[in-house]
């Protein structure tokens, strides 16, 4: 019986989300170098780049899947060459090994069906690295690994700065009120 390679894996879950969001076909790719802005040689295992939210990784390895949090941790903070956007978010998900057992034409058909453990990591403008949750995984179907990749599109960085904007813009107007009222 032949055995699914981790790179033949990541074509099957990249086609499989590219299904879940119209927008989302052409803005997943898989297993590609000449991606990151420093590192042209690296090759992460999934990249979603879709224009006005931030990019997002997915790096996968088959269990006990040892190296896959190391290798989501490196991912944060490279820029990708195509929009020189930084990589904020990067999700890190465990192949249950089953998966290297399914022949490629059932390998999507698995993909729907199965329970993967997943956790998010987010880099912070402190520059210290966050992990969701905090301790142990994430389990979800696949519609949930895509709602996670949704959900991570949303820039931290740019909702802080955009929180700080509306801040300070309240507090001029609170002292344009004031100093109007004296």
């Amino acid at each position: 019986m032949a055995s699914t390679t981790e790179q033949g894996f990541n074509f099957a879950l990249a086609d499989t989300l590219r299904k879940k969001h119209p927008l989302w076909k052409k803005a997943i790719q898989a297993e590609q170098t000449q991606v990151l802005r420093d590192s042209p040689g690296k090759q992460p295992d999934i990249v979603m780049s879709l224009a006005g939210v931030s990019p997002v990784v997915i790096e996968t390895e088959f269990m006990p899947a040892t190296t896959v949090e190391d290798d989501a941790i490196s991912r944060l903070g490279e820029h990708l060459v195509s929009t020189n956007k930084a990589i904020e978010n990067v999700i890190a998900v465990r192949i249950p090994s089953k998966l290297r057992e399914v022949e490629q034409d059932e390998i999507g058909d698995s993909i729907q069906q199965t329970v993967f453990e997943y956790c998010l990591f987010t880099k912070t403008e402190d520059r210290f690295n966050q992990r969701w949750p905090e301790k142990g995984w994430l389990q979800g179907h696949i519609d949930d690994v895509a709602n996670c990749l949704e959900s991570a599109t949303l820039s931290e960085s740019l909702i802080s700065k955009s929180t700080d904007i509306l801040e300070d813009g309240v507090a001029q107007s609170a002292n344009i009120l004031r100093g109007g009222a004296e």
